[in-house]
């Protein structure tokens, strides 16, 4: 999954190892180009003030 903000993200996989024990491997630097369109996300909502 990517985390991180719009502007820097890392390629982290999420494997569990047991019921309540996952383990994160980072795979790298990537930068995802957000989904825009009819197909899209809805932009999300201005930062508060």
């Amino acid at each position: 999954m990517p985390v991180g903000s719009r502007d820097a993200q890392e390629l982290v996989r999420v494997t569990r190892t047991a019921a309540d024990r996952v383990r994160e491997e980072p795979l790298g630097d990537v930068l995802f180009v957000p989904l825009i369109g009819a197909e899209g996300w809805a932009d999300p909502p201005p930062p508060r003030a």
